[in-house]
């Protein structure tokens, strides 16, 4: 699963958060959360922008390993919808709401990061900057998160549709 998500970021540079054995399969940076995080989401997202920062990166691009059917143009419509905003994060939205971790992020993004952790403070995802865009994706299914045997089922379904 993690692959199909990896090809989708489509990425000069991949990471993998946690878990180490998926990175090397992908030949990938292995990052853990940082000890001054609190625990969360963010808390791999702070590993994965600092790791961004460190490459000089303009944006970082993130997804759970769980969404295998997201879409080709995914991360390169998400940078678009934030650069022509000139916000620090975009992410996906489909009718069935927010999909906060599928994003892009300005890697200076950091250090708001850092800010809310050291006061204890874990926020809400899409609530780590105001400036920040929503772009809404019309298919739904493209961010089913695989929870279950019956998501693995459509998500196979659907991966075999697509040839």
């Amino acid at each position: 699963m993690i692959a199909l998500v990896a090809r989708a970021l489509r990425a000069d540079a991949l990471a993998v958060v946690g878990h180490e054995r998926a990175a090397k399969y992908l030949n990938a940076a292995s990052l853990y959360d940082p000890p001054r995080a609190v625990p969360g989401p963010l808390a791999g997202v702070l590993a994965a922008l600092d790791w961004a920062r460190s490459l000089n990166a303009e944006w970082l691009v993130t997804a759970p390993c769980d969404v295998p059917l997201l879409p080709k143009e995914f991360a390169d419509r998400l940078i678009a919808a934030a650069e022509a905003e000139d916000a620090e994060i975009a992410y996906a939205a489909t009718r069935d709401g927010p999909h906060a971790l599928c994003a892009a992020w300005r890697p200076s993004l950091s250090g708001k990061l850092e800010t809310a952790f050291a006061q204890g403070i874990h926020p809400p995802v899409r609530d780590v900057s105001p400036n920040r865009v929503q772009l809404m994706f019309d298919d739904a299914e493209a961010f089913l998160n695989v929870n279950s045997a019956e998501d693995l089922a459509v998500a196979v379904a659907r991966l075999e549709e697509q040839g």
